[in-house]
């Protein structure tokens, strides 16, 4: 692989993430992101009994890349970007369909974007704009891939607590919505 073409890939990982809304973040009521807690959730990495195909992009003599295959159909791909020897970022594939991504977007070995994916589509976009792993948004997208939904935790206490919903096609929140968080009693 080129240098150019390398970069490219390098980009628009970034590029993806850097739509991002980067500001603070949304949430829905009772959702996956609120009972998940506070971290992005990591997939459990599953490689026994899979193939090992070890490329070396850059021909530094270090592994940049591994993907783990059974009977020719990629399960796992891992992936290090700026070539530290740390991986970046994780694919899975679920019977050769690509199914979730977990990245590390500023190489500190911590994910930072979680992407979820149907049928080799984009549902959701998992992020923390803190590069320590808090999940402080979700984006949910309909099956034509647009985005209908973001969820953020404004104040960082790991509740999503506000919603935006989106109309199709829609750049600009059609809706936004604070949530009430429950109030303990004594």
């Amino acid at each position: 692989m080129t240098t150019q073409k390398r970069r490219i890939g390098i980009l628009g990982v970034l590029a993806a993430a850097a739509m991002i809304p980067a500001c603070h973040q949304e949430a829905t009521t009772q959702t996956a992101a609120q009972q998940d807690g506070r971290k992005l959730q990591r997939q459990e990495l599953h490689t026994r009994g899979l193939d090992l195909q070890e490329i070396d992009i850059n021909q530094d003599g270090q592994v940049d890349q591994r993907v783990y295959t059974k009977s020719g159909v990629i399960q796992v791909a891992e992936r290090d970007f700026n070539f530290d020897g740390k991986v970046d970022m994780v694919e899975f594939y679920e019977n050769g369909v690509h199914s979730r991504d977990e990245i590390d977007l500023d190489y500190d070995g911590i994910v930072d974007l979680v992407v979820v994916y149907e049928n080799g589509r984009i549902v959701r976009k998992e992020y923390a704009i803190d590069f320590e792993g808090n999940r402080h948004g979700v984006q949910l997208f309909d099956a034509q891939g647009r985005r209908y939904e973001i969820q953020r935790d404004t104040d960082g206490d790991g509740t999503m607590d506000t919603i935006e919903t989106y109309a199709e096609g829609d750049a600009q929140p059609q809706r936004i919505q604070k949530v009430s968080k429950p109030t303990s009693t004594p």
